[in-house]
Order: structure tokens, then C-alpha cells, then sequence
């Protein structure tokens, strides 16, 4: 084994040339997972390894974790020859082109659905109503105080909790939300929580999974957006709210505080736009 993998394992460097923390981390898990001659000394790896590992993947259908490693290979070679030991090795897989099939369309749920979604742990449905009306990621979600509801504002992403390297953003704490999670007990500092601890990702997925197939917990920001935006709310402020970048250089520049009054508005929008329409009976799902 040589030196550059012994630096990227130890985390002595930034692996594969990233400096955001999950990317390093990502990378770190396919190197682990997936990538079966990671023993190789780097000189040793030719085009043909990468090609048959990443023909492994998409004959089994795994047409995401072929493209991951596509990419990860063009990392790695960019990062070994910024090493000094390295500076030489050429790119065995430049210039290779895999073939394959596009990626299914991604699900997304509509109005219709949004307004009478349920599931029968209650936990996991306020978990859902906070997604459905704020936007937020699911990590971000699981990650919600008490003192953020009776503060009244979010703050999200704190302590390194944001997926990409940014900085944490406030979101107003809105009606919709309080009353999402006022049937849940208060018994750890987190609103959603089990044995003291925040609860994570993990422990929602499979009851989404369960009740409704095909829809992962990414699903509702994805409505939150599509929908804000076919129903003519605030394209700004919706940006500002799901904290994606704001295109053009003026923006950028002069934007430098929260607008807690425009996300508040978007939000108090969107929940409206669910109340809007005919009273929906939330039924259980799949005939319960």
C-alpha cells in the first residue's frame, strides 16, 4: 500500500481533491464499498480495472453507483497527480466513455397528494408535515430543537449539520409547522427524537418506503419547490428559503442578510396553498 492511500485513509489530505467534509466522506465510502482493487499501489491501477468494476455495476442495474464511480475516478486521478510522488501517473481512464441508461424519472408528489398524506406513527407523520411545508432537507429536519418552535426561528444547519459547506441558514417558524408538531411529546431538547437522541434519516425511510413506494424523503422538497413555483410564489424567495445559491453577481453581493420576512412569506404561502380547495380526509394509506 502506498503512500497517497495511506494519506487519503488516514485523512491526512483532502480526499480526491474536496474540500467539502461530505464529499470526503462520500468518496471515502465508495473507496471502502465498491472499489475492489483499493489495495492496488497507485502505479499498478490501469484503465482496465475501472472498466470492469464500473460494467460490474451497471449489468446489476446500478446505474448510480457506475456514474459515482466514473466520477470518482477522474477525482482520484487528479488528486494522485497533485501529490509530489505522483506528479506523472497518467489518466488510465481519460477519455473512456461508458454508456448508459438515463436515470428513471425521480417521483415528486403532487397537491393533491401533499393534502392528504398520512402515516400512522405520529412521529413520522409530523416528521413528513414539517418536510411538506418547509422544504428542508431530511438531516436538517431530524435535527429540530424545541427552542427553535418556541423561539420562533429555525435555525438550520447548525453545528454541521447543512449537506454541502455553507453556511447555517434561519427559517421563521411558521403555524403549519407548530401545529405539525404539537402532538408530539416533549421529551428531549429534539422535536423529533427516541431515548434522548435526535432521530436520523434512517428511522424515517423505510415507514415512507412501506406506505408510499417509489417516494424518498428528498421527494417533498422537490414538490415544495415545483409546486411554490407553478403556483407563482416568490421564485426569489422560494431560492432563499430551500438556501440554493442566488444567481447573478448583484444578488450575491447584496443579499448578505437572512430575509426572514420573504422566507416567512413563502412559507405562509405554501401552507395556505395546501388549506386551499375542498376539505381533505386524511385516510390511511393502502386501505388501513
Amino acid at each position: 500500500m502506498d503512500q497517497l492511500w495511506q494519506e487519503i485513509t488516514s485523512n491526512t489530505v483532502y480526499p480526491f481533491h474536496s474540500n467539502a467534509i461530505s464529499t470526503q466522506k462520500n468518496y471515502l465510502i465508495y473507496w471502502s464499498k465498491y472499489i475492489t482493487f483499493k489495495d492496488f499501489p497507485v502505479t499498478d491501477i490501469r484503465a482496465k480495472h475501472w472498466r470492469s468494476l464500473i460494467l460490474e455495476y451497471r449489468d446489476k442495474g446500478k446505474f448510480g453507483t457506475a456514474k459515482n464511480i466514473i466520477a470518482l475516478a477522474g477525482s482520484f486521478y487528479l488528486n494522485a497527480q497533485q501529490h509530489e510522488a505522483f506528479g506523472d501517473l497518467a489518466n488510465h481512464i481519460k477519455g473512456i466513455r461508458f454508456i448508459l441508461p438515463k436515470a428513471k424519472e425521480k417521483k415528486t408528489f403532487t397537491l393533491d397528494q401533499l393534502r392528504a398524506f398520512y402515516l400512522p406513527n405520529p412521529k413520522h407523520n409530523a416528521m413528513a408535515q414539517v418536510l411538506m411545508l418547509s422544504g428542508q432537507r431530511i438531516s436538517e429536519v431530524c435535527r429540530i430543537k424545541w427552542e427553535h418552535v418556541d423561539s420562533g426561528l429555525w435555525v438550520v444547519g447548525e453545528k454541521g449539520a447543512m449537506k454541502n459547506k455553507s453556511s447555517a441558514h434561519h427559517l421563521p417558524m411558521t403555524e403549519g409547522i407548530r401545529e405539525a408538531v404539537a402532538v408530539l411529546p416533549r421529551d428531549s431538547a429534539w422535536v423529533f427524537s427516541t431515548r434522548g437522541k435526535s432521530l436520523t434519516p434512517k428511522s424515517f425511510k423505510p415507514m415512507l418506503k412501506e406506505y408510499y413506494p417509489g417516494y424518498t424523503p428528498h421527494c417533498f422538497r422537490h414538490a415544495f419547490a415545483s409546486i411554490a413555483m407553478d403556483n407563482d410564489i416568490d421564485p426569489y424567495g422560494v431560492a432563499l428559503v430551500l438556501h440554493h445559491a442566488i444567481p447573478g453577481m448583484t444578488s450575491r453581493v447584496y443579499t448578505h442578510g437572512q430575509q426572514l420576512k420573504r422566507k416567512k412569506a413563502v412559507l405562509d404561502d405554501f401552507y395556505a396553498l395546501l388549506l386551499q380547495g375542498e376539505p381533505v380526509i386524511r385516510e390511511k394509506p393502502n386501505g388501513e
